[in-house]
């Protein structure tokens, strides 16, 4: 996959996971995602060719979970309305992973439903450095 993202994609209106890493998408990064896209829990984004600024439309992505734009050319401050989506620092079980399945296709009739797991690790990335932290040396929850 190459190119600008699908505005297609704003009609998929209860689509939960956006996992588009790697993929040399370009452009800007849509507004239609926040305005349309209201059940996301993961928007990965990483890793692709998006410039300019984040919209302050994501700010109505309350269910965010997951949110990841590294490895792109963004500009601009942040929007401090992101502060307000707890979603991301709320945990609903015991569970240390967050898990979706979805099907990629079918073979023979048979659907394939890989899981996707997400850690309870922050990844902090800096100027293309990572740096995993979780458990006790966690800075982010103390």
């Amino acid at each position: 996959m190459s190119g600008e993202l699908p505005s297609s994609l704003k009609n998929c209106e209860s689509l939960a996971v956006i996992d588009l890493g790697n993929k040399k998408i370009s452009g800007t990064l849509p507004a239609w995602i926040g305005d349309s896209l209201l059940d996301l829990t993961v928007l990965s984004l990483r890793s692709n060719q998006f410039h300019g600024m984040v919209p302050r439309q994501l700010c109505n992505l309350e269910k965010l979970q997951v949110l990841d734009f590294s490895g792109n050319y963004i500009s601009g401050t942040i929007p401090e309305c992101l502060n307000n989506l707890t979603a991301m620092a709320q945990k609903e079980s015991s569970s240390a992973f967050i898990s979706y399945s979805y099907a990629l296709g079918s073979r023979g009739g048979n659907w394939a439903f890989p899981t996707v797991d997400y850690q309870d690790h922050e990844l902090l990335v800096w100027k293309r450095i990572e740096s995993e932290l979780g458990g006790s040396d966690n800075p982010l929850k103390r």
